[in-house]
């Protein structure tokens, strides 16, 4: 197995559990009042530049949503030990 499948490996079951813990909708995606909702929730400043920022860094697509291999690509950058200490 390469480096890399291990450290997908490792991750998968944390990102999965991370995206839909977002209030992912029913379509499967994350939306900006999904993101709006779960960082007030964290309790964390939602402020609309915020969630701008983070759905442009999460390459929102043109209608405003992330799907869970567009928030995976991100999470991939995360050291493990972050993902594990501090989801958010």
């Amino acid at each position: 197995m390469s480096e890399f499948s291990s450290v997908l490996q490792e991750k998968e079951p944390i990102m999965v559990n991370l995206f839909n813990s977002l209030g992912v909708s029913k379509s499967g995606t994350l939306q900006r009042e999904n993101l709006r909702e779960s960082l007030k929730r964290f309790g964390l400043v939602a402020t609309e530049a915020n969630i701008t920022s983070m759905m442009k860094l999460l390459g929102a697509s043109a209608n405003g949503s992330i799907k869970y291999g567009q928030f995976r690509e991100f999470m991939m950058l995360i050291p493990t030990d972050e993902l594990n200490l501090n989801p958010w």
